[in-house]
């Protein structure tokens, strides 16, 4: 695809100029390779289950998320919750004309009953089940594309599931504000006259892992420094600390201390039931080197654990779990965090260290570690038709009312 133009920049999209960027996409599309010479396919279970060489080959060309966006996270998810929930699967792929994977797009179907009012059918993004249950959470979500036919086949998914697939209501969970592929949406919406709106929004932290770690603790500010790296050593003068990576066989056991852990702090663990299934089931499919599975202990005690995971150049905080008043003068989540972010500057090829979304029990603490802040936005596009307008008359009655005929 040596004829490809490339480097099309997109503005910044808000919902006051949508629209003035849609003809600008409809130009960039056109400027790149024609939808009519790609072939757009929805994949069967089997096919979905046989396409992790492609699909992690398209991911290493794309500048989708390697963590979130990958075929194990993904599949993982899928295995676990699509049968409990009753989800459709809807994972839509794009191809050249001469065969090669260009595009995916990770989505599940469902009916969501208002009241018995109206059924809306709804498609959300595979690792996220908005409004139904708890599962875990997958940040950084959107579609997988080539990054040299990035709008072409954006165009080509969106006009798959316009043509060729009943929906009412598109879901796209925790999609990086900042990025093409939001961008992108927004402005394909728009085109369609679809609503375009933002749900509810979440800010996440990046640590840039670059120059050394001593200048790094050098940026933070004083009462940081001391929590992450300097109350080391008051640690260590209650007993020597011992850190362990534990090994493939052990995961189980590890995802039991870190329950453990969690539960004294916020009194339930943090995987259990399908969520520690799916945990276990996608550190089977990683090399066990990627997996950081880290126990803080003293003496014979277990006081702290971590969860990273290091994909693409890029190490995920996922979970922590702690004694929370194990020393007055301590805090071990914020210690041993310090641990995993020096490792990080330890390990070649490391380009960041990302905290994730979500704030402290307390205090949004993530802020203190990081300058960048990602902006997490939760997407709605509906379509216009006889169900959204039930819908979306449901959604405007008081709340109490709502709760009364959910009740009813």
């Amino acid at each position: 695809m040596g004829d490809v133009s490339q480097g099309i920049e997109l503005p910044v999209v808000s919902q006051g100029h949508v629209a003035s960027i849609s003809e600008m996409v409809s130009e960039a599309i056109a400027s790149q390779v024609s939808t009519s010479s790609l072939t757009v396919e929805r994949l069967t279970a089997e096919q979905f289950s046989q396409s992790r060489k492609e699909w992690d080959q398209l991911l290493a060309r794309s500048n989708a998320d390697p963590l979130f966006l990958s075929w194990a996270w993904n599949y993982s998810w899928w295995s676990c919750w699509q049968e409990v929930l009753g989800l459709e699967l809807c994972v839509i792929s794009v191809r050249s004309s001469e065969g090669q994977l260009l595009g995916i797009a990770p989505l599940y179907l469902h009916t969501v009953n208002y009241s018995g009012l109206t059924q809306v059918t709804r498609l959300q993004s595979i690792g996220n089940a908005w409004k139904m249950a708890p599962t875990v959470r997958s940040e950084y979500m959107g579609f997988i594309v080539d990054s040299e036919v990035e709008l072409a086949a954006y165009q080509a998914i969106w006009q798959y599931l316009n043509d060729q697939l009943h929906w009412d209501e598109l879901v796209l969970c925790d999609l990086d504000k900042e990025s093409r592929g939001y961008r992108v949406l927004a402005a394909l919406a728009r085109m369609s006259q679809c609503r375009f709106s933002v749900a509810s929004e979440d800010s996440g932290v990046k640590v840039g892992v670059e120059g050394s770690f001593e200048h790094y603790l050098s940026t933070l500010g004083r009462n940081t420094r001391l929590k992450l790296y300097n109350r080391r050593n008051r640690l260590a003068e209650a007993g020597a600390i011992e850190h362990i990576k534990l090994s493939a066989s052990d995961y189980p056991q590890f995802f039991q201390q870190l329950n453990q852990l969690h539960a004294t702090r916020w009194g339930r663990g943090c995987y259990t039931g399908l969520s520690e299934q799916f945990h276990l089931k996608l550190l089977s499919y990683l090399p066990e080197k990627n997996a950081h599975c880290l126990l803080m202990k003293q003496g014979e005690q277990v006081i702290s654990a971590l969860y990273d995971l290091e994909l693409g150049g890029n190490r995920y905080n996922l979970q922590a779990g702690y004694l929370e008043h194990y020393h007055n003068k301590v805090s071990l989540g914020t210690l041993h965090l310090g641990y995993g972010l020096e490792q990080a500057w330890q390990t070649q090829d490391c380009r960041g260290y990302d905290l994730l979304a979500g704030s402290g029990k307390h205090s949004f603490y993530k802020r203190h570690l990081g300058r960048k802040l990602t902006q997490f936005a939760t997407v709605r596009i509906i379509r216009s038709g006889k169900n959204t307008a039930w819908y979306r008359l449901f959604e405007r009655l008081p709340s109490k009312w709502r709760q009364k005929l959910k009740r009813n």
